[in-house]
């Protein structure tokens, strides 16, 4: 386990467990379906990350890299408002007409200003001094402009960076207003580490402390409605009949061996064949795992359905609680089935998928490495055979983990713990 990931789960623990809830203020976030979005929080955290040590990463949950560098260099390298120059789409929520986010983040560090030596935008004036003055302690860029914020599509988050130079060491402090802890911490930390190397690096210095201050760390959780599901699936050309049992399937690559995924084929043609199942593969990291799903997919000849499409997290929740079954290899998507109250066939990769089925009190029956349709076929008549049975004891152990004020917020703690 990383120092990330113990940072991630202290955090969490300490808003669950002596958070305040906003449920009886007014809230600006919404959910799709137009609720309110509120949140659990505390206020003021302080971490320290030693680059010196370790790269702050996480082990515990997938942090989409490439995309979060890709947008560092999007906001500091190229200086940008434009979604189009970004290679990903998170920022198309917040896009004007034009595609762009107005004058927010890029726009901001691109913006020249006059100093006594000349004019500069805030990055190159902190690599002047870098390399100039670093003795200088005015080294810090902000991005909250009082005087823009009515132009932006979304106020800065992460807003400032002060950058200190001690002997050959470059450290920096990052200030944050808010942040979704389930949504983008490690993402954030993620950036600025790699910002602070870039920064240290063209200054000819190495990267030493990040200091992450976050005034409002939250965390935002909804049981997702399944009608959103069903409509997805049927936009995906997957209609859930209610005639018949629905399987998702949650599977990943195990690289150029394809003996695991042949397996999966079989399953799903025995499902067609003893059930009448309709089977549909969920994509659950879509970037990593739609290649693979589509494969399968093919090769199955039109008796099993693929998402095609990348969903967020509550549009994920909805299809998974469309399944009558749920068979995954994603922990994340046995994380779902469970707070969606779905049976679930575990097919452990990782001891953390093992930690979590038993944490609610599901066996794991296999692993990747030694699935077969023969283990598939007893495992499965059990779980439907005995599916009102299962549902209960998953509900029963799923609000062991909830607070009396049936919140979520518990049942994402005990997650945290289980994986460690």
């Amino acid at each position: 386990m990383s120092y990330a990931d113990q940072v991630f789960i202290h955090t969490c623990r300490d808003i669950l467990s002596n958070g305040f809830w906003d449920t009886d203020l007014p809230v600006r976030p919404r959910w799709a379906d137009g609720t309110p979005a509120h949140t659990v929080k505390i206020f003021g955290v302080v971490n320290r990350y030693d680059l010196r040590r370790e790269f702050p990463i996480m082990t515990l949950r997938r942090t989409a890299f490439k995309n979060c560098v890709d947008e560092l260099l999007w906001i500091w390298q190229k200086k940008s408002n434009d979604i189009r120059q970004l290679g990903s789409r998170i920022w198309d929520a917040w896009a004007d007409e034009r595609g762009t986010i107005g004058k927010a983040y890029g726009y901001q560090l691109g913006v020249k200003h006059r100093y006594s030596d000349g004019w500069f935008d805030q990055v190159d004036r902190v690599l002047k001094d870098l390399r100039e003055n670093p003795a200088s302690r005015r080294m810090v860029t902000s991005l909250f402009n009082h005087h823009d914020l009515s132009e932006m599509g979304l106020y800065p988050c992460a807003w400032s960076m002060t950058f200190n130079v001690t002997g050959s060491t470059l450290n920096a402090v990052l200030n944050q207003r808010s942040q979704d802890m389930l949504t983008a911490s490690n993402w954030n930390v993620c950036q600025y580490a790699v910002l602070l190397h870039m920064m240290a690096r063209s200054a000819g210095l190495e990267a030493g402390e990040l200091v992450h201050v976050t005034a409002d760390p939250v965390i935002r959780v909804k049981k997702a409605d399944p009608a959103l599901g069903l409509e997805i699936l049927a936009q995906e050309g997957c209609p859930r009949r209610p005639d018949r049992l629905t399987v998702g399937w949650a599977v990943k690559s195990r690289g150029p061996d394809r003996t695991f995924l042949r397996e999966v084929e079989r399953c799903i043609r025995w499902l067609r064949e003893e059930y009448g199942a309709d089977s549909v593969l969920i994509p659950f990291f879509h970037d990593e795992d739609w290649k693979v799903c589509d494969a399968v997919a093919q090769g199955l000849d039109g008796q099993a359905g693929c998402l095609r499409q990348k969903y967020l997290s509550e549009q994920t929740l909805s299809i998974i609680g469309c399944m009558d079954v749920l068979v995954g290899v994603r922990l994340h998507a046995l994380i779902y089935a469970a707070v969606m109250g779905v049976p679930m066939i575990g097919i452990s990769y990782d001891p953390k998928v093992d930690s979590f089925l038993a944490s609610i009190q599901r066996p794991t029956p296999f692993t990747v490495r030694d699935f077969t349709l023969e283990k598939f076929q007893a495992v499965f008549r059990e779980t439907v055979e005995s599916r009102e049975r299962i549902c209960a004891e998953t509900a029963r152990a799923v609000e062991e983990l909830v607070s009396k004020l049936d919140k979520n917020e518990d049942l994402i703690r005990e997650i945290m713990e289980r994986a460690t």
